[in-house]
């Protein structure tokens, strides 16, 4: 669709250069009345310069088009110039803009040349992923693949939780009741036992919190035994971890804790005592943000301690120092808004004017999922329970086991990230097993299924298709509205990158799924005169370009079976 509106203002801008500022794809609007025209371009902020009315002004533009065989009519309506594409014009235009690769190259320019640093998932040390962190990871994740397929340079970075009180508490938990046997069973599980014990022990022995502030000082100053034992845990838990995303096809390019930036923590502590912009309050040395409506940034606690958000401020300056980044997004909850304005508005002051880069991606909650083990859902039992109830609705499948075990395990995972990535992110998300897995309907494996059918399709029938196709021979209705929708394909992406929301890439699946399959109930295609299949053959290798691209940037499985 863009390249034929930038055909359009080629044209006008071709014939008057004194518009090429003010005509734009944006400018473009969608008729009210479809009887008018698949695309409308007002034409009142022309007048000014043309120094006529935009009724005057459209009439003028309208005859730049005379017998231009991309439209079937150009119409000026009170002041609109109103475009009608020809629908033979319209299909060789986009379906050959796809198959060519023209329209993945103009997209990749978007961000050729750009760095952009994202931090997401955040996982904390010592700690199995849990429901928590699936937002985050998978949100994160398809705003990463978003960016990369629009040609920018991304930098994935997962800011680990490996520092603060909670550590003094694990190490000294460890150290009183902590069993090598044990800890070499299931690292991870063994540690989080741990942890629950010091709190249950902390309840009857309030001294035990004084003890793990003090470890965690120790930890801090670089105490040999609490540094060796806090490596271990984090090792033990970065191993642990990558099982999960290797399983959900995700990667980063940086583990990188809060401890990493302990030097940096203590550079911009100094560097906040000897600014006007700081002070001491309770104890605490603060940036005080009372001006800009909001708490004061917390750099030095009381015990003289550093804090979370310390290390944020260092992590900022170091991720700018290294990588000189044009953008930098942090993917968390909603409620942690609050912090990062009051990181990025301390750093502002502090002079790093570079921080109006930076953007705070935030996500609601996940609603309605709950697990025999308890308070905590692990993200590896909701995979698992994907996986067994795909199972089951498989069992009559007559597929080999192990394959079936990998098909059900990517539809599952498929299922899940979908249920997630097709609503708003800013909404909480009611979790319901029954939607997410239906085989139809606006739902995963509904997708992938659609995707199998197109390639099936395509396989069955493409390879004994020569010839080029014949537009002429998709026109009919249908056709027609799977053509228009696989036109919004750009602009769709460009909406999702401006915006950071998966769930517009997700509708626009949902949209070309349904649009496909109301196509081939009326078209059929092995069995048909070659020049009617090889063009509905030509039309169905563009839509499984244009599918395929989406369910990647979604992070979607992608399978050949179900």
């Amino acid at each position: 669709m863009n390249r034929i509106k930038d055909s359009i203002l080629e044209k006008i801008t071709g014939s008057f250069p004194a518009l090429r500022d003010l005509a734009s794809v944006s400018s473009f609007e969608v008729p009210r009345n479809p009887e008018h025209g698949d695309t409308a371009l007002p034409c009142f902020r022309f007048s000014a310069v043309l120094k006529k009315p935009p009724v005057a002004v459209a009439e003028e533009l309208k005859k730049i088009f005379r017998d231009d065989a991309l439209f079937e009519s150009v119409e000026n309506i009170s002041g609109y110039l109103n475009f009608k594409y020809s629908r033979k014009a319209f299909a060789e235009t986009v379906l050959s803009d796809i198959n060519d690769g023209s329209v993945y190259s103009r997209l990749k320019e978007i961000g050729s040349g750009r760095t952009m640093v994202i931090d997401y998932s955040s996982l904390n040390i010592a700690k199995e992923p849990h429901i928590g962190h699936l937002r985050s990871t998978i949100i994160g994740n398809s705003i990463y693949r978003l960016y990369d397929f629009l040609g920018w340079k991304v930098i994935r970075i997962n800011h680990l939780g490996d520092w603060g009180t909670q550590f003094g508490k694990l190490i000294y938990a460890f150290i009183s009741w902590g069993s090598e046997e044990e800890l070499g069973k299931n690292p991870v599980r063994y540690l989080q036992e741990l942890y629950v014990r010091f709190h249950k022990e902390e309840e009857n022995d309030p001294s035990l919190s004084s003890a793990a502030r003090d470890w965690f000082l120790r930890l801090e100053n670089g105490d040999p035994e609490a540094r060796k034992l806090w490596q271990r845990f984090k090792d033990y838990t970065i191993e642990g971890i990558k099982k999960t995303y290797d399983r959900i096809d995700v990667s980063f390019d940086f583990y990188r804790g809060e401890g990493y930036y302990e030097s940096g923590s203590k550079e911009v502590i100094k560097m906040v005592e000897s600014s006007p912009v700081s002070k001491i309050s309770e104890g605490a040395l603060v940036i005080d943000l009372e001006e800009y409506g909001m708490p004061p940034c917390i750099v030095r606690k009381s015990d003289g301690a550093s804090i979370y958000s310390t290390r944020d401020l260092a992590a900022a300056i170091d991720r700018h120092r290294e990588f000189g980044f044009d953008k930098m997004i942090y993917v968390t909850e909603l409620k942690q808004q609050l912090h990062f304005s009051q990181v990025f508005k301390s750093l502002e002051l502090l002079g790093y004017d570079w921080i109006k880069k930076a953007e705070h991606v935030g996500f609601g909650s996940i609603l309605g999922i709950s697990t025999r083990k308890g308070n905590v859902v692990y993200l590896e039992d909701i995979f698992d329970e994907a996986k067994n109830r795909v199972l089951e609705i498989m069992k009559d499948k007559d597929i080999e086991k192990t394959e079936k075990e990998t098909i059900a395990d990517k539809i599952g995972i498929g299922a899940v990230i979908f249920q997630d990535l097709s609503r708003s992110r800013v909404k909480n998300i009611e979790f319901e097993w029954e939607r997410v897995l239906s085989f139809e309907g606006e739902t995963g494996p509904y997708l992938q299924y659609s995707y199998v059918r197109i390639v099936h399709i395509i396989q069955k029938a493409g390879a004994e298709l020569n010839g080029q196709p014949d537009f002429s021979l998709l026109s009919d209705d249908v056709t027609y509205e799977l053509v228009k929708t696989m036109s919004y394909f750009e602009s769709k992406l460009i909406s999702a990158y401006s915006e950071h929301e998966p769930s517009v890439i997700a509708s626009y699946l949902i949209d070309l799924a349904k649009d496909f399959n109301r196509f081939y109930r009326v078209n059929r295609i092995v069995g048909e005169e070659n020049d009617v299949a090889g063009s509905r053959i030509f039309l169905l290798i563009a839509l499984e370009s244009l599918f395929r691209r989406c369910l990647q940037i979604l992070n979607i499985p992608i399978i050949d079976k179900m």
